[in-house]
């Protein structure tokens, strides 16, 4: 598997790298397409950590309401670690 630059459940209180802001109006053909291409994975980041943060809410949710994590992660197919490193990302978005 590959090497990610940003941990799977990065916080979300962490400062961002400010952003240069890519030129609209791209010269070449080759560059307009990386252009979209790049727009596209930052929505997609942007999406892929708003899921982690509702995952991680419905998991605190299933857990005060008595669920097991062995349940949880039986039935998700996953391990321990990582269900607690989603949950604890969303808890600490929430102070």
């Amino acid at each position: 598997m590959a090497s990610m630059t940003t941990p799977l459940c990065q916080d979300v209180r962490m400062p961002a790298k400010p952003k240069r802001p890519r030129d609209p109006h791209p010269k070449t053909d080759v560059t307009r397409r990386l252009n979209d291409l790049m727009t596209r994975m930052e929505k997609l980041d942007e999406e892929a950590l708003a899921a982690r943060l509702e995952l991680g809410k419905a998991l605190k949710d299933e857990r005060d309401a008595g669920t097991s994590q062995d349940e949880i992660v039986r039935d998700l197919d996953t391990n321990r670690e990582l269900l607690r490193r989603i949950q604890r990302r969303y808890e600490d978005s929430q102070k």
